[in-house]
Order: C-alpha cells, then sequence, then structure tokens
C-alpha cells in the first residue's frame, strides 16, 4: 500500500482537487491521502496541520530570511522528511506537488521495488553540492535527475536517512538541511537566498540516498511524463505559449503536446474557471497517453506577481 503526501499553498488550489483524484484513482495501491498545510485547503484528502510538524515556516526565515524562496525552501523541506512526521500506515509513501496529476493508471510498485521516474535536466550543480556537503561521500548514482515532482520513498529509508544526516550534523534535520544551504557553495557566484538559484533539493538528495545506499530497493522507469506544461491553457491570462514547447522526460526533451489545431480550439472554449480549463488539458494529455503532467503557475503569471504571492505564510 503507498500513502500520499501532498504539500499544499493556497496558491495550489486550481489544481489540488485534481491532484487528488488523480492520485487516487490511477495510482495502484493508494491508501490515505494527506495534504500539509497552514488551513484546511480540501475535503478530498486527511488535513495535516503544518503546526504538527517539528519545524515551520518561520524557523525556515530564520534561517535564511523572509523572502518569496522561503516557503519554497520550507516546502522542500517536507518533501524530504515529512514521510516520517505523519507516519501513514503504509511502508511506502508518494510525496507529490499539488500542482501534478496522475492521468492514467500506473503502477510504482514492481517485485518489492520501488519505481523512480527521472527527469533529464532537472539536476543542477547546485543540488548536487547540497547532497555532498549535507552526506559527505553521497555522489549522483544516475546520469538522470529524480527532480521530477513526484517520488515514492520507502519510508523506513528517509528515516535511515534523516538519522544518517542528524549524526553526522549533531542536529535535527531541517535545522542541519538549512545551515547548509547558508554556506558559500562553490559552483555559484552568488550564494543569496532570495536571488540566487535553488540550494536544496530533497526529491535528488533521497534518490541519491537510495540509488547510493539501498539500490537493490529501486528501479529507474519512467511514466510518460509532461516534467513542465508550457502551452496554453486556454484561460484569461494563461495563453501563454513556450516556442520550445514543454518539457518531457520522453525521447525529446522539449515538445509541443497540443497540435495547431488544438491550440486554435482552446482560443474559441470558455471554461467557467481555471481549474476547468487545467481538467481539459489534462484529458487532452490523457488521450495522447501522457502518465503525467505538472502545471507550473510561475509560466504563466509575471515574475513579481508570482512572488508576492509566494511570500503569503500558507
Amino acid at each position: 500500500m503507498i500513502d500520499v503526501i501532498i504539500p499544499a499553498h493556497e496558491k495550489d488550489l486550481n489544481t489540488l482537487e485534481l491532484c487528488i483524484e488523480g492520485a487516487r484513482r490511477n495510482v495502484e495501491g493508494v491508501s490515505n491521502i494527506y495534504v500539509i498545510s497552514k488551513n484546511k485547503l480540501s475535503d478530498s484528502a486527511i488535513w495535516y496541520p503544518e503546526e504538527k510538524i517539528p519545524f515551520s515556516i518561520e524557523d525556515v526565515a530564520q534561517k535564511i530570511g523572509e523572502h518569496w524562496r522561503t516557503s519554497w525552501y520550507y516546502a522542500d523541506l517536507l518533501e524530504g522528511c515529512s514521510s516520517i512526521y505523519v507516519d501513514g500506515p503504509s511502508k511506502y509513501t508518494l510525496i507529490l506537488d499539488a500542482d501534478t496529476v496522475f492521468l492514467r493508471p500506473v503502477s510504482l510498485i514492481e517485485k518489492g521495488q520501488a519505481l523512480l521516474n527521472t527527469s533529464p535536466s532537472d539536476g543542477t550543480s547546485a543540488y548536487y553540492e547540497y547532497i555532498a556537503k549535507l552526506i559527505p561521500g553521497l555522489t549522483p548514482k544516475s546520469v538522470a535527475s529524480g527532480i521530477t515532482h513526484w517520488i515514492l520513498q520507502e519510508k523506513s529509508i528517509v528515516k535511515k536517512m534523516v538519522d544518517h544526516v542528524e549524526d553526522i550534523h549533531k542536529k535535527p534535520f531541517w535545522e542541519a538541511a538549512l545551515d547548509i544551504t547558508c554556506q558559500d557553495y562553490d559552483c555559484l557566484k552568488n550564494n543569496d537566498h532570495e536571488t540566487c538559484p535553488g540550494k536544496m533539493a530533497n526529491f535528488e538528495l533521497y534518490f541519491t540516498y537510495v540509488l547510493h545506499y539501498h539500490f537493490d530497493k529501486v528501479k529507474l522507469e519512467n511514466k510518460n511524463s509532461i516534467l513542465a506544461y508550457k502551452e496554453s491553457l486556454g484561460y484569461p491570462g494563461y495563453e501563454r505559449y513556450a516556442e520550445a514547447g514543454s518539457r518531457t522526460n520522453g525521447s525529446l526533451a522539449t515538445a509541443h503536446i497540443l497540435t495547431d489545431g488544438e491550440r486554435a480550439e482552446l482560443k474559441d472554449e470558455t471554461f467557467e474557471s481555471l481549474s476547468k480549463a487545467i481538467e481539459h488539458i489534462c484529458i487532452i494529455c490523457s488521450r495522447k497517453l501522457w502518465d503525467v503532467i505538472t502545471f507550473q503557475l510561475h509560466f504563466w503569471l509575471e515574475s513579481q506577481s508570482y512572488k508576492n504571492m509566494m511570500k503569503t505564510k500558507n
């Protein structure tokens, strides 16, 4: 059985219900679905209040400052260790971004091995330096990245990873992780948390850790994934179009998901809400045999509007 944990923020309300329903309907073996958030955001899943986690966004702000990136680091910490705090009844936990929707039935476990999705482009030098600083000697075991907006974790391995970090640094995992990001990175000229590239990636940390120490427990097997949908949603204000196409982990790192005809039809659609427009794109992509899709709000929103939204502590 698999528990699902979705860290969520009010900015995720346009995708959250689709995310929950996609996991429940399409991921084989799902048991409980938890949403970690400051306030209750859905009646479709079990609410796990942020206040029950042994660190807060205020704790994060004390370490790295209060700005639009603070909630990003907080959410990343939740992705790394929340399974041992929520402590659902299942052996496995699917950590799932709230803007990611499973579109078709998938199995994430095969013969006792967790299947790990990969990305050809999401790993960065800063993420690998973070891992090496946090657990000296831990280096990537795959040319691909484990940052694909979801990862299936074995809870007992998460506990071993957290204990490993705490034994090295003699402090709680969350504090050790943030303290590492407060160090200067050799690969970065700018180390300011607000303006530099992200200095933490706990999806990548678990991916690297499990491949290094528990390689027999996992297998790399990609699902047909749209890692970042960057084409029109057919909704006012959300009609941008990336000439290069959307990012995928298929044979083409970028691909146009919609045909010219489908894009033209979108212009004639009138959706009652942004959520309905996103649902329509999910239906199209499911028919095209994509297994999972991620919608990243920052692509459509003006940069400062997105940053202002991320500053809210929800």
